[in-house]
């Protein structure tokens, strides 16, 4: 059973002390929400290591488009090596990332947005 509240004060005291247990509670992150947030994150680096890739496969093949646009930073051998470098981590962000959204997606406890 609720108390009475008897004057301004008290319902004052009784809004204040309601909001800072809503903000006690809204700071604080699900583990779930933590596992969407480093989904998302491998989500844009897989995106970001896709652009890499694409772009020093064109190097490779068209090094003579691509050199003068990177200012020579991207030269044909750069570009080779940063190719033959770039797929173990794109697979293994890619997979990490689908494996995180398909878990998401397939929770039965999962809360409709």
């Amino acid at each position: 059973m609720q108390k009475r509240i008897d004057s301004i004060d008290q319902l004052e005291q009784k809004s204040y002390d309601d909001t800072q247990r809503n903000n006690l509670m809204t700071n604080r992150v699900s583990p779930r929400a933590r596992i969407r947030a480093i989904g998302r994150v491998c989500g844009w680096l897989t995106m970001a290591l896709a652009l890499v890739t694409l772009l020093t496969g064109y190097g490779i093949t068209q090094y003579r488009i691509v050199d003068p646009l990177t200012f020579g930073i991207l030269n044909k051998a750069m570009a080779q090596r940063w190719h033959a470098y770039t797929d173990v981590p794109f697979l293994v962000l890619m997979l990490s990332h689908v494996g995180i959204v398909l878990w998401w997606r397939m929770s039965p406890s999962n809360p409709k947005e």
